[in-house]
């Protein structure tokens, strides 16, 4: 069964942090952090994109690797989950 379709900041940075090697919190994240100064590259990104896919049951834009901003990201994986469902 799928998770609920939205995804929380927490949850995000838990997921980012396993695949970046970086330890990621929500504190780090303010409304224009950047994947760069949180020290992720697009490869751990790319890492957690299908795991989102999977679990809200969602396909992201062949693009959304190149999104450069953690809100902007959320904003749409939660977009593209909230038409999906």
């Amino acid at each position: 069964m799928a998770e609920s379709t939205s995804v929380t900041l927490a949850e995000f940075t838990e997921l980012l942090s396993a695949r970046a090697g970086v330890r990621i919190t929500p504190e780090q994240v303010g409304a224009y952090t950047t994947f760069e100064e949180l020290g992720v590259d697009s490869l751990a990104l790319l890492g957690v994109i299908p795991v989102l896919e999977r679990s809200r049951q969602i396909l992201l834009p062949t693009d959304a690797e190149s999104v450069e901003t953690v809100n902007d990201f959320l904003d749409l994986v939660n977009n593209t989950a909230q038409k999906a469902g």
